[in-house]
């Protein structure tokens, strides 16, 4: 039986998503690990993941599936894993950093990466409040913060779970450098140089700059940060895209590059020139969707390997959605 593991993790205790050579702990390493107490001892089960992410980065809506034939302890046959039992039987085996939201039973032809039809990425920020035109206690308590920002203080609640700007930041600069990035491009300077993709080319479906209220607890603390968001969604990713498109937002909040800028920088299509890599702490695998009929048996044949090094299949471009 194949089945559907929607899962969430905490990326800062692993080198990354996917097993390694050399003992390093991995995401994959923890569930297959999980996975294999369920089954005989002569059997590794492999979890396959909708994509990969890097070091140090989170999830909140990632997708893999696994195969499973449950046995008894003499190898014959048993009914297989209802999902209850399944959801239950993982979640007690693994750590705290990993849980796995839900399980469903899917056909063989469904495959966690080759299905997926998008896949949605958010970073996070913390930044200070731009608020010179407050008067009395009100300019002490946001020059205090800012002044904390500056040293790099956060609070240990968000502590590997969002990045912090020790400035403010422009965000109707940070939206106009989004739309330029918007839809289909060479993404040559927006990739890791190691990138392996045969292809650069890829459609952002949508790349957002969003401003988020803070949560009930930051406003009883005298919040003065701002917490915004940036949102990326496409069908596939270069490697390190996301983060390098992330790095150019910030560069034009904080009045380093221009929206004519980024366009060039674009057009350069040269990762040499690329903005240095925003950290790997801020960014959560939000979610990966699938179209109705990957949940429908199929006898076609499986996929061909995508065109790109970062497990995230190629699809033909979706519609668009706007800047907001």
């Amino acid at each position: 039986m194949r089945y559907k593991l929607p899962l969430d993790y905490n990326g800062s205790a692993y080198r990354g998503s996917q097993r390694q050579s050399g003992g390093q702990r991995t995401v994959q390493g923890d569930l297959e690990e999980a996975v294999a107490k369920l089954v005989p001892r002569d059997v590794a089960p492999t979890v396959v993941f909708a994509g990969r992410t890097d070091a140090g980065v989170h999830a909140s809506g990632a997708v893999a599936h696994v195969d499973l034939e449950r046995t008894d302890k003499h190898g014959a046959p048993l009914p297989p894993f209802t999902e209850a039992a399944l959801l239950n039987a993982l979640n007690h085996h693994l750590g705290e950093r990993i849980g796995v939201a839900s399980v469903r039973c899917v056909p063989a032809s469904f495959h966690a990466r080759y299905s997926a039809s998008m896949r949605t990425y958010v970073y996070q920020i913390r930044c200070a409040a731009a608020d010179a035109e407050a008067a009395g206690e009100e300019v002490r308590r946001v020059d205090a913060c800012r002044s904390l920002l500056r040293r790099g203080w956060l609070s240990p609640l968000d502590s590997h779970r969002v990045f912090v700007v020790d400035a403010p930041l422009d965000v109707a600069a940070m939206r106009a450098a989004a739309a330029v990035l918007l839809g289909t491009h060479d993404f040559t300077s927006f990739r890791a140089a190691s990138c392996g993709a045969k292809s650069p080319v890829r459609d952002l479906v949508e790349l957002s700059v969003l401003e988020e209220a803070p949560t009930a607890l930051a406003a009883l603390q005298g919040e003065c940060q701002r917490h915004l968001a940036i949102r990326v969604r496409a069908k596939s990713f270069l490697q390190n895209q996301v983060r390098y498109l992330v790095a150019t937002l910030l560069q034009a909040g904080q009045g380093q590059i221009t929206a004519d800028g980024v366009a060039q920088l674009l057009a350069a299509r040269d990762n040499r020139r690329a903005p240095t890599l925003a950290p790997a702490h801020g960014l959560y695998l939000a979610r990966v969707e699938y179209p109705e009929a990957s949940y429908v048996a199929s006898t076609a044949p499986p996929p061909p390997a995508a065109d790109e090094d970062d497990s995230d299949a190629e699809g033909p471009p979706a519609k668009r959605q706007a800047v907001t």
